[in-house]
């Protein structure tokens, strides 16, 4: 069964009932009590199924995210005795 929209032409109320089609399009206003309120014609809903559209198909994927960068290597490989670059690194 479809939701309804209606509309009071008395006090300007919208509301909504749920109704089957082959019901008589009468409704009684919730504000003022008015049994003159007649339908909006609204727009319905729309939903893409299957695949083949941008929502399934085409929308952006995220992205892997990046590995952290290796640490910087001194020209010594890292031996302490032979050079005193890897105490300047350590000091960063």
């Amino acid at each position: 069964m479809p939701t309804y929209v209606y509309q009071c032409p008395q006090c300007e109320n919208r509301f909504e009932r749920f109704q089957r089609i082959t019901d008589d399009p009468a409704a009684i206003c919730d504000v003022c009590g008015n049994a003159a309120c007649g339908r909006v014609i609204t727009g319905g809903t729309f939903h893409l199924k299957g695949g083949g559209w941008h929502q399934s198909d085409y929308a952006p994927v995220a992205s892997p995210a990046k590995p952290e960068p290796a640490p910087p290597t001194p020209p010594c490989g890292g031996d302490v005795a032979t050079c005193g670059s890897c105490e300047a690194l350590d000091a960063n």
